[in-house]
């Protein structure tokens, strides 16, 4: 590899490093009950390391999202062969995938601004330094810590790895002053690379495109035939096209998730997609206000049709310039954001921080960069006062997002932080619902009781009645504490709406605390043998 000793060692390696450190803090983070459950926990067959796992995962979609990632389970199946079910080992793994992409980036990095800054004639200790605070900008950014932080997002983390692999890989394999079968063995490395990140998770299906932009940028279209790049990417399309067809047919076939077009019509889909990178832009520059989980309002209110316009605006903008750097670095933030956008919506967020995990990678790289080379050729005279003032704004840049992603990291430690951030940003029903659940799973019934409350207050506002589940959650909270009288209330609530004998059971139980005995017997009468504990229907 072509990557000078200084820019190894005083760029990658110390940006990864700290990036590292700065995530040690979620090895203290559990499972969250928000898909851990599905794809670890409770996911049996990781539990044995055979050829019946593989045969499993490659024939396996997941669950929620209807993709297929035969490599993040396999990686889930490693992890249970070291930790069981100790979810240490599982953060320990994503945090080493985090800062080995920041390291990869870092290099991919030098490719992409050597050149640049070879014809800005800036001293390589500049350059190491750009790239340095470009790798950190990344890989702290509080935008991260989602992918990261979270047991279920190896996917993001896993599918970085090879697809920044796959990246550099092509890079190398583009530079003329090299052998030809060093060249050929770089270019199968990165399809190989490219196909494994399809694995892990198939958000990478959009990188042919990205390497094009790879050779606008870099100016191979200028001086090497059309035909010849396009025949170079021939095989990375049709490796694309295969993942991208299996992935929709997952999706969209019985059982599927993906939203239907009479659920969220198309100009729905153009606002909600609009507003998400509105929203990915103003958190980018300003990441205050990141929650797990933003649900897409219904109906799409008037203010999605203002974030669209800005973002027409900053395109335009972007397009006028002409300038080619600029105009490669939006088109690497955009592509990977498409298979993200309500455009295939398949759950039912507005947006999410885990889905910049991609875009923001080579735009992050290029942008610190190119923003060093302009500010030291703007002050020319002032070339080393201009370096500094540079060097500390990005340094407070850095020290806030390090701030900030260590405060987020907290949010995942377990799921009562992970609920409590949500509602402190925005007060939803199924939060308090599903943090309420959290607190009766652990015995702590009179915090459930409080978050149950709140849930059933919200439904009944929004006129949603059929909240069964929620009155018998209660009212088996309230006969816990002893308060008989509102559990036998809450369970006759229940019943109203759903009357499952093991309701009448646990009703029985409180009136016959109350004394009501002819009333609990006909109520165990009526429950039969179902004399168990209650569950969510």
């Amino acid at each position: 590899m072509r990557i000078s000793h200084n820019i190894y060692w005083s760029a990658a390696l110390p940006a990864s490093i700290c990036c590292l450190i700065l995530y040690l803090k979620a090895l203290s983070c559990g499972f969250i009950l928000w898909d851990d459950t599905e794809f670890v926990v409770n996911n049996l067959p990781l539990r044995s390391f055979d050829a019946n796992l593989f045969v499993w995962s490659f024939t396996t979609i997941a669950p929620f999202s209807g993709i297929w990632i035969p490599l993040t389970w396999i990686s889930f199946a490693v992890d249970y062969q070291f930790w069981g079910l100790n979810p240490f080992g599982y953060h320990l793994t994503n945090i080493l995938l985090h800062a080995a992409n920041v390291f990869l980036l870092v290099l991919i990095g030098d490719y992409l601004c050597r050149d640049v800054f070879r014809d800005r004639g800036l001293p390589t200790r500049t350059g190491m330094l750009a790239l340095f605070l470009a790798g950190l900008v990344y890989g702290i950014h509080p935008l991260r810590v989602e992918s990261v932080a979270w047991v279920t997002e190896r996917k993001d983390v896993l599918n970085g790895f090879f697809t920044f692999a796959a990246i550099l890989f092509y890079l190398r394999f583009v530079q003329q002053d090299v052998p030809q079968d060093r060249r050929t063995r770089d270019y199968l490395l990165s399809l190989a690379c490219f196909l494994l990140s399809l694995m892990a998770k198939p958000v990478s299906v959009v990188l042919p495109a990205m390497l094009l932009v790879a050779d606008w940028h870099l100016a191979r279209l200028d001086t090497i035939p059309l035909r010849r790049i396009a025949w170079e990417k021939i095989p990375y399309v049709t490796v694309a096209t295969a993942i991208t067809v299996t992935t929709l047919a997952c999706a969209s076939g019985t059982g599927g998730v993906l939203v239907s077009m009479k659920t969220l019509p198309l100009a729905d889909r153009f606002l909600a997609s609009g507003n998400a990178i509105y929203q990915y832009l103003r958190l980018t520059i300003v990441p205050f206000g990141i929650v797990p989980y933003d649900p897409l309002p219904t109906p799409i209110p008037a203010s999605y049709l203002f974030s669209c316009g800005v973002v027409v605006v900053v395109a335009g903008a972007v397009i006028w310039t002409r300038n080619r750097i600029l105009m490669a670095t939006a088109l690497c933030f955009i592509l990977p954001l498409i298979p993200t956008l309500a455009f295939f919506q398949n759950n039912d967020h507005a947006y999410a921080a885990r889905y910049t995990y991609l875009p923001e990678a080579i735009p992050s790289i290029v942008a610190v960069a190119w923003l060093v080379v302009q500010v030291t050729r703007l002050a020319i005279p002032w070339r080393r006062g201009a370096l500094t003032f540079i060097t500390a704004g990005m340094a407070g840049a850095i020290l806030c997002y390090g701030i900030s992603t260590e405060r987020l990291i907290e949010v995942w430690h377990d799921t009562g932080t992970f609920w409590s951030r949500i509602i402190e940003v925005t007060p939803l029903g199924r939060a308090y619902q599903e943090r309420g659940m959290y607190h009766f799973a652990k015995g702590e019934y009179v915090l459930a009781i409080e978050d149950l409350t709140r849930a059933i207050e919200i439904a009944e506002s929004l006129g949603m009645h059929d909240r069964y589940n929620l009155d018998a959650f209660r009212g088996e909270a309230y006969r816990n504490v002893k308060r008989y009288a509102e559990a036998a209330n809450d369970f006759t609530t229940a019943i109203g709406k759903a009357p499952r004998p093991v309701y009448f059971y646990h009703r029985g139980l409180a009136l016959q605390e109350l004394g009501r005995r002819d009333e609990a017997s006909r109520d165990f009468l009526r429950a039969g043998s179902e004399t168990g504990a209650i569950d969510w229907y």
